[in-house]
């Protein structure tokens, strides 16, 4: 009687998607077969599973705040060249930013052939 408590305490813990068994009878032998698909629940996978997600998770904390500080940093770029050009700062003087800008249309424009 505890051996049958016991099974039906394992069968019922162990629940699959798919849980087919069956038996096959071949000449003067009987096969059996049991063909069992769900989720792999050993201490060991759900460990390996866990590191995965954590390496994902730092991946995406990483890649988000790249595009979060982003937009920032463009910003405190263009408030240094107003900053630059407003106290008459010329680093480059035959440069401009309207030319490295048209220089830079002028690159794409030959390689993608925007116009």
């Amino acid at each position: 009687m505890e051996r049958e408590r016991r099974k039906e305490k394992v069968h019922k813990k162990r629940e699959h998607r798919i849980d087919v068994r069956g038996t096959v009878p071949l000449f003067f032998r009987r096969y059996y077969f049991v063909i069992l698909i769900g989720r792999d629940t050993r201490q060991e996978t759900l460990r390996i599973e866990a590191e995965r997600r954590y390496k994902v998770r730092k991946i995406n904390n990483g890649i988000s705040a790249f595009f979060l500080l982003m937009p920032f940093l463009l910003l405190l770029l263009l408030l240094a060249y107003y900053l630059k050009s407003a106290l008459g700062i010329n680093i480059m003087p035959v440069l401009h930013l309207q030319d490295l800008l048209d220089m830079f249309y002028n690159f794409l424009d030959r390689i993608f052939k925007l116009s």
